[in-house]
C-alpha cells in the first residue's frame, strides 16, 4: 500500500473538474467498483474531458491517495488508497499539497456543511489538515469579521452560524483593509461596520460635472450701434 504524501484540500465547486472527479471516484470505491475513467465519466452524467480526469489521477495518485491496479483491458484502473473526506484533495501533478488559501477555504466550506453551530475551536480543529494547522485565533479573527459583515450570525459569544443567503458560493470570503469583506462568488464588498453591500466605482453615480456659470445675455438698449447700423 502506498503511503499518502501531504495533501491540503479544496472545497467542492460544480463548475470545476476536480471535485466532480473526486466525488465520483469516491462514489465508486464505496460501492466497491473499481476506479477507471469511464466509470467516472459515468458518475458524472457524461462529462467528457477524460483527458482532465487522467491527469487529475495521475495527481492523486503521485499524492498516494490512489493506486494503480492492473486491470486487463480496462486502458488504467485505479483504487482509493486514502479517503481524506469530501473536499477534492489540492494536489499539483507531482502529487504535492497545494496550500494557498487552503485554511479559510476549509473553514468557510465548513461553515456551510456544520448543518448547525459551530465554534472556533470546531472551525480550527476540522480546517486543519497534515501540512496547515489552522490556530484557534485565526478561525475566531475569521468568524468575526464575517458575523460583522453579516455572513455568520453569532448565537452566543464564541459561537456561530452560517447565513444561509449569504453562501453565494464555494469561494472562501476575503478580509481586506479598510474594514471591508470581498464576496469573491459575486463580486460584491461589504461593510464590516454596518453589513452592508459596498457599491463598486462601477456602481456608483458619476460625479456632476461643475460647469461655469453662463454669462448673462446683452441688454439690446444697452448695446452700443455698430457703424453699419447707424448708417
Amino acid at each position: 500500500m502506498n503511503h499518502p504524501r501531504a495533501f491540503g484540500v479544496a472545497v467542492p465547486h460544480v463548475g470545476e473538474l476536480r471535485p466532480r472527479v473526486w466525488a465520483a471516484v469516491r462514489a465508486l470505491a464505496k460501492a466497491g467498483s473499481v476506479i477507471t475513467v469511464p466509470a467516472i465519466v459515468g458518475e458524472m452524467h457524461g462529462f467528457h474531458d477524460t483527458c482532465g480526469i487522467r491527469r487529475y489521477l495521475r495527481a492523486l495518485t503521485a499524492a498516494g491517495i490512489l493506486a494503480t491496479q492492473e486491470t486487463p483491458g480496462r486502458g488504467g484502473a485505479w483504487s482509493l488508497v486514502h479517503d481524506c473526506g469530501a473536499m477534492a484533495p489540492r494536489v499539483r501533478a507531482d502529487g504535492s499539497a497545494v496550500l494557498l488559501g487552503s485554511g479559510r477555504a476549509s473553514m468557510w466550506w465548513l461553515m456551510r456543511v456544520m448543518h448547525g453551530p459551530f465554534t472556533a475551536r470546531e472551525l480550527a480543529i476540522h480546517a486543519s489538515s497534515t501540512v496547515h494547522h489552522v490556530p484557534d485565533r485565526e478561525a475566531e479573527n475569521y468568524a468575526g469579521n464575517l458575523t460583522r459583515a453579516g455572513f455568520l450570525h453569532r448565537l452566543k459569544p464564541g459561537q456561530w452560524r452560517l447565513v444561509q443567503s449569504r453562501w453565494n458560493g464555494p469561494l472562501p470570503p476575503q478580509i481586506q483593509a479598510g474594514k471591508r469583506v470581498f464576496d469573491p462568488n459575486t463580486g460584491t464588498t461589504y461593510s464590516t461596520v454596518d453589513g452592508q453591500a459596498i457599491p463598486t466605482a462601477a456602481a456608483r453615480p458619476a460625479a456632476r460635472r461643475t460647469r461655469a456659470p453662463r454669462r448673462p445675455a446683452a441688454d439690446p438698449s444697452t448695446t452700443e450701434s455698430s457703424p453699419q447700423e447707424s448708417r
